[in-house]
């Protein structure tokens, strides 16, 4: 049962206290539940250290794994600041003024994001103003899933697709029957990546396992039926990360191949 801390108009409640943040929240929504102090976000929804901690270390792990130990350090502090907030909702009129406000270097921002989203507990839009979601319900079942929604290509896009790589598989740089290669997204789109053809590659069944929702810019090796030179790097543009293949950015959408 939770008991109530008294009903003194306001308190300062420092939480996490790793991170140094005060957050100043009305003394109604903090209380103790389990023997364990915890700031509620409305009447149902409320933080556990347990849960924010076991999200701060796998958060961590998806940082390291996606991009790199500096961008697992920010995606870090940008999940702790989204928990600061009391609704869970975090917005600004854009990148820039949220960079500021949280306190992440601007390059190291979107990256930030795509790691939170990658999780499964952040829903972001970062197309015009920037709106990122918390989902408490996935911070309280521990539920590292990524959630997102991804459509499909027309048979007359993938069949152009497909003949553009060559029918080769964009990793092993292997031929295969139509039947055995897919169509894979270089940057997932778990990490913000594009859902367009500029982010589309053809692998192989085996290679697609492989790779699974991973960002991997040293594996490709075709791209269009050429060589890729060096690794894939990646620019953020219209709320979208897009590659950067043999030094040129990739950012044929839907519509650009239908229209050929």
């Amino acid at each position: 049962m939770r008991q109530s801390c008294g009903h003194q108009p306001r308190s300062v409640y420092v939480w996490p206290r790793e991170s140094g943040l005060i957050i100043r929240v009305p003394r109604s929504t903090v209380g103790i539940t389990g023997g364990k102090r915890v700031a509620f976000c409305n009447l149902m929804n409320y933080i556990n250290q347990d849960d924010a901690d076991w999200w701060r270390q796998k958060i961590a792990q998806i940082g390291t794994r996606c991009f790199n130990q500096s961008i697992s350090r920010w995606a870090v502090r940008l999940y702790d600041r989204s928990l600061v907030d009391p609704t869970g909702h975090i917005t600004a009129p854009d990148l820039a003024s949220l960079s500021s406000r949280i306190g992440v270097p601007r390059k190291f921002m979107t990256r930030a994001i795509a790691t939170l989203t990658r999780s499964g507990l952040v829903h972001a839009s970062l197309s015009g103003p920037v709106h990122l979601i918390i989902d408490f319900a996935r911070l309280r079942r521990r539920k590292n899933s990524a959630q997102v929604t991804r459509t499909a290509p027309s048979r007359r896009v993938r069949a152009a697709l497909l003949e553009a790589d060559g029918y080769l598989c964009g990793n092993c740089g292997k031929s295969f029957e139509v039947s055995d290669l897919t169509i894979d997204h270089i940057i997932p789109v778990s990490l913000l990546g594009a859902d367009h053809p500029g982010n589309w590659v053809t692998l192989c069944r085996k290679d697609n396992l492989s790779k699974r929702d991973r960002f991997r810019p040293h594996d490709l090796r075709y791209y269009r039926s050429a060589p890729v030179e060096g690794s894939v790097r990646i620019r953020f543009r219209d709320g979208f990360f897009w590659p950067i293949i043999n030094a040129r950015l990739r950012t044929e959408t839907r519509e650009d191949w239908l229209s050929t």
